[in-house]
């Protein structure tokens, strides 16, 4: 059990309450996390969990305390992390707080404050090999100037260790959502040159694929919308953006489809049928590479419109 802490008194209030563990909240973003990270340091506090204000769920004896998101301090956090531990890994605790697991952002905190204290500044005068290491260089002449190189990579090296080891595994459940979202993302023409697609990962990967459908749509503008997350990936020709939306009325206000999408549609589903062969059909195997919860926002997977039900063979 953590140790007992005690809530800042009010002036004029009643005496400070004594708890037994202690939360920290945030507005569910990369940045607002690594702000209470960053504010772990300044307090000089241990919290026991660390996640979004909306998935609050206080245990008996908990205090629970928000964390205001500070761009400045997660850029601190950010680059000091880098420094210490490298891009790898730091690339894996973005990842992982993407992830829609409970407890992912308690991970990702403790997977970082093991990382900095892990790769903390080191008294390099005993060290054999401080005459050729940078760490042991400064301007000051002083030494452990920097993260101790014999140690700044092995941080991804002991996936067994129970700080590591399930960042790891939220970063590669993260890295597979975003690989599906690419394969089972279905895009509609719409009146004025607009593309729009819906999909319903398991993580907010929208912001990991924007960069990719960025470069294949070159100049056409289109918009991805996360219908579980509620957030809108919008691309303009030129850079892209993420827009919220209201939860209580998520649906967006989009143009009608173009003239020729229905036909478009109706075409793709012609091929998807015509490629298949029926003798080999295994739909354990299917439902195992393309999950059915994406189905519904495939178009080769929804009925033919009235009126348009394909003839032939």
């Amino acid at each position: 059990m953590s140790t007992p802490r005690r809530a800042a008194p009010h002036p004029d209030g009643p005496p400070p309450e004594v708890y037994d563990e202690l939360a920290y909240l945030y507005d569910g973003t990369l940045e607002g996390l690594f702000s209470a990270i960053f504010a772990s340091y300044e307090r000089h506090e241990d919290p026991t969990d660390v996640l979004a204000a909306r998935d609050l769920q206080v245990r008996l004896g908990q205090h629970a305390v928000f964390i205001d998101t500070d761009l400045g301090h997660a850029e601190r956090v950010r680059a000091g992390f880098r420094h210490a531990c490298g891009p790898r890994a730091l690339s894996y605790a973005k990842r992982a707080a993407l992830s829609d697991e409970p407890g992912a952002a308690t991970a990702v905190y403790r997977y970082v404050r093991h990382g900095m204290t892990l790769n903390a500044r080191r008294n390099c005068a005993s060290c054999a090999r401080r005459g050729r290491c940078d760490g042991a260089r400064n301007p000051a002449g002083r030494p452990g100037a920097a993260p101790c190189p014999k140690v700044r990579g092995s941080l991804m090296s002991d996936l067994s260790h129970p700080v590591v080891g399930p960042v790891f595994g939220l970063a590669r459940s993260v890295s597979t959502e975003q690989e599906h979202l690419l394969q089972f993302i279905r895009f509609e023409h719409l009146e004025g040159g607009l593309w729009y697609a819906r999909c319903n990962p398991k993580a907010n990967v929208v912001p990991l694929v924007m960069d990719h459908f960025a470069s294949r749509f070159n100049t056409q503008p289109f918009i991805i919308y996360d219908e579980v997350h509620h957030m809108a990936g919008v691309y303009e020709g030129r850079g892209w953006t993420l827009a919220r939306t209201d939860a209580d009325s998520p649906e967006l206000s989009l143009p009608d489809r173009a003239a020729d999408e229905a036909t478009m549609q109706r075409a793709w589903r012609r091929f998807y049928h015509a490629v298949s062969v029926e003798s080999r059909y295994n739909p354990e195997l299917r439902r195992h590479l393309m999950p059915k919860r994406f189905w519904r926002n495939l178009t080769e997977m929804q009925e033919e419109p009235p009126g348009l039900a394909r003839t032939g063979s």
